[in-house]
């Protein structure tokens, strides 16, 4: 069973998600690429030293093979970290070795270069590791130079045959190089696009009211923030009107059937709100069992007109609650927005609520 699911995985690569905590999906996707981007590369390099009766290049060529294959298996094992470890050391290895038979002209030289740029994106957190592996790879490259210059190569190769390695070379490194970035910038991609819709769900949650879901006081500022926008770039100005609706003799329904029966009465008035404000304006939940509505484009009198539509609707709605009927009523403060500071309007819509209350509620004050 465990061969069919490391089969199966490999059928995923390499975007096969790694289930460990400690392990990264991108690294480990980065990894798996360049395993059989390497395989394929020393498969390719024994048929080409097949070719020209280079037993001992067949060999090391076969070796090294099956050594990224067995690296390949073990990223599906949760062992990116491992992986990576002994991939960059057994690197180390085979670039020595082919450099110590066939010398600087192979070119394999050039494959730390990958080695570089992959340890730049899968080291996290470390800025001194990187910086000190980076620094021993160029002392690798370095030393392999002068020691191809003190020595000669154990084995020759025709030149027809060191042009085929050298475009080998130059086209797995460019491959891999492209692999590590493509991967890594994709990955950059991702978490950016992630984070810019979990921002933008934070600030949707910051700005709606969790038991009505409708916009909160901080949702409706932002509303009337840029109706604001509108008035002041328009020449004649962007007119809206505000309007503070608190529900008569709530308080009575919390006594008298409990704050449940509250929260109720409170939902279905915001589905009928929302409902009838859809292409007027915006409704909030001011606080309490106080909504702010925005009518845009209303005057006072095109306001009142709206409001008592809305109250008529109001009337056929019956809330039942635990088989008891409830009929709700609401006071209305109306003020139109004259320009200059909103919070000015929202001041007097209140100071007009005040009024209603005062004066036997379930009416209309402008």
């Amino acid at each position: 069973m465990r061969e069919i699911k490391t089969t199966q995985s490999i059928l995923h690569y390499p975007g096969t998600e790694v289930h460990a905590i400690q392990e990264s999906n991108t690294r480990t996707g980065m990894l798996r690429a360049l395993c059989v981007l390497m395989s394929g590369y020393f498969l390719i390099l024994f048929f080409m030293f097949y070719d020209v009766n280079q037993p001992v290049l067949m060999l090391a060529a076969l070796l090294c093979l099956m050594a990224h294959l067995l690296l390949l298996f073990m990223t599906f094992y949760n062992k990116s970290f491992l992986t990576y470890i002994l991939m960059n050391v057994f690197s180390v290895g085979w670039f020595l070795l082919f450099i110590y038979m066939l010398g600087w002209d192979c070119g394999v030289q050039h494959f730390v270069f990958v080695l570089l740029v992959l340890a730049c994106f899968s080291i996290y957190n470390h800025l001194a590791v990187k910086i000190t592996y980076i620094v021993f790879l160029c002392g690798v490259r370095i030393g392999m130079y002068f020691y191809t210059n003190a020595f000669p190569p154990m084995i020759e190769i025709t030149d027809g045959v060191n042009t085929a390695f050298q475009i080998i070379n130059t086209v797995t490194i460019f491959i891999a190089v492209g692999i590590v970035a493509i991967i890594t910038s994709n990955y950059a991609e991702d978490v950016e696009k992630k984070l810019l819709l979990y921002n933008k769900k934070l600030e949707k949650a910051a700005s709606t009211d969790a038991l009505t879901m409708l916009p909160n006081r901080r949702g409706i500022l932002n509303y009337l923030d840029q109706l604001y926008e509108k008035h002041e770039s328009q020449v004649h100005g962007h007119k809206f009107t505000i309007v503070i609706g608190d529900v008569d003799f709530f308080k009575k329904v919390n006594d008298q059937f409990g704050h449940e029966c509250g929260d109720v009465v409170l939902k279905e008035l915001s589905k009928a709100f929302s409902d009838f404000m859809t292409g007027l304006g915006q409704v909030s939940r001011w606080g309490g069992e106080e909504f702010l509505f925005v009518f845009e484009n209303h005057g006072k009198d095109e306001t009142c007109y709206q409001l008592e539509r809305l109250n008529e609707r109001l009337k056929k709605l019956i809330l039942i609650y635990e088989e008891h009927p409830l009929h709700v009523a609401l006071t209305y403060g109306v003020a139109e927005y004259q320009g200059g500071d909103y919070h000015s309007t929202i001041i007097q819509a209140d100071q007009k609520l005040f009024v209603g209350k005062r004066s036997g509620r379930n009416q209309i004050v402008l």
